[in-house]
């Protein structure tokens, strides 16, 4: 009895996190144990796969909190004695497959293969200008970091932290990612970059703050599922999704999404999204499903479509909609208060109102190809007091559109542009 409790607990810090991958990546023989949902780090359809300029090995498969090749599903790879990196700096801390139960700081170069877990009641510091980097072990274990306790990484400016990959050409999912489970202890990433990642940053039930950080091709940047994030600043980049979250509240304020497939989708939950930019995406800016959303002063501009709200509730104010290749503005059963945004420039219409109706007031709406404001189901669009582009009824009646009944009160009109920031 005593020999076997000895084993027990010499070997159980190198099974368990080897457990935990298993059925995070989807279970013996590709079969998902934790199935994430089609919302996750969802592939761009093939249209928008073949023109986005992010290195993807092939489609990936949602499984767990991570998105895995259907090539490598429950096959890890071969064996490898050694594995050149790509820094020249040797590690000063090394990890393989293990579990920190006390409190740790780092600093300089750490590398961790396979799986590196951050016990309940430990917190990891890392100082200003290390490098975090992630390899897979001999055995093909990806390299991954879980906070089950709490991690305080607090960068600079001058010297931010990276997490990333060890490889000589890295891409996206070369490593899992950072994921937070359970922990809601205030946990830090301030001036940190992840790049390279599966998931960069994933969180299921937790809480996290991210301040002037950034995520860099990424699979996905950042996947939250039931927790609370603040995001202050920093950029997300070149993900196939920018930023997820599914009923959970987040508060994103002056951050960059730029270069993505879809920049930021939510499902259910919260959505306080102020002062960002919403910029190039191949498929949508914001896609918002059955939830709260608050909308402030942000930039949705040259994605497919700019925003596409689906059963919400909240408001739209002070915001740009412009140049996206499709609909400015997509409503269905979400009336919205909306006001004081530029809606202008799009390829499709400014405005579509599929069902639920809205009310718009104080916006400029012109020059979309498509037309401004279109109705398609039988709801009622109250729209007092916009600028169409002109103040001439009958050239307004030109650029809306009523069908199946809906109906659009428009007048009375403004006589000249309102004055938007």
């Amino acid at each position: 009895m005593i020999a076997a409790t000895f084993l027990f607990r010499t070997f159980c810090h190198l099974l368990c996190p080897l457990l935990l991958v298993v059925i995070f990546s989807g279970g013996v023989g590709g079969t998902p144990l934790w199935e994430y949902g089609a919302s996750g780090a969802v592939p761009l359809s093939p249209q928008a796969a073949a023109v986005t300029t992010l290195p993807v090995r092939s489609e990936p498969v949602v499984t767990g909190l991570v998105a895995v090749s259907p090539s490598t599903v429950g096959r890890p790879s071969l064996p490898r004695l050694s594995r050149p990196s790509r820094f020249t700096l040797p590690a000063d801390r090394s990890y393989r497959s293990r579990t920190i139960t006390e409190d740790t700081t780092w600093s300089g170069q750490v590398l961790i293969e396979g799986v590196l877990t951050v016990a309940s009641r430990a917190t990891l510091v890392i100082n200003p200008g290390a490098t975090i980097r992630f390899r897979p072990t001999p055995e093909g274990v990806a390299g991954f970091l879980l906070i089950r306790g709490r991690i305080l990484a607090t960068g600079t400016a001058d010297q931010p932290i990276t997490f990333t990959s060890d490889e000589i050409n890295p891409t996206a999912g070369d490593w899992q990612g950072i994921m937070f489970l359970d922990s809601s202890k205030k946990n830090l990433l301030e001036w940190c970059r992840v790049e390279s990642a599966d998931v960069g940053v994933a969180a299921e039930f937790s809480e996290l703050l991210l301040r002037q950080s950034s995520l860099f091709r990424c699979r996905t940047g950042v996947a939250l599922r039931s927790s609370t994030a603040v995001v202050t600043g920093g950029t997300v980049s070149e993900c196939l999704t920018g930023f997820f979250t599914r009923d959970g509240d987040s508060d994103l304020s002056g951050g960059i999404f730029s270069g993505n497939g879809r920049g930021i989708v939510m499902k259910g939950g919260s959505l306080f999204l102020s002062e960002a930019q919403v910029t190039g995406s191949t498929e949508n800016g914001l896609e918002a499903t059955g939830g709260r959303v608050h909308l402030e002063a942000n930039r949705f501009v040259r994605n497919g479509a700019g925003v596409i709200l689906t059963g919400c509730r909240g408001d739209l104010v002070g915001s740009r909609i412009q140049e996206n290749r499709m609909t400015g503005l997509e409503l269905a059963d979400s009336p919205l208060r909306i006001t004081g945004n530029r809606i202008s420039g799009n390829g499709g219409v400014g405005v579509v109102v599929r069902s639920g109706g809205g009310t718009l007031w104080e916006n400029i709406l012109e020059g979309n190809k498509g037309g401004e404001l279109d109705v398609t189901g039988s709801g009622e669009v109250v729209a007092p007091a916009n600028w169409w582009g002109s103040a001439d009824s009958a050239r307004i009646r030109e650029r809306i559109r009523e069908n199946s009944g809906g109906k659009i009160l428009f007048t009375p009109q403004l006589e000249s542009p309102p004055q938007l920031p």
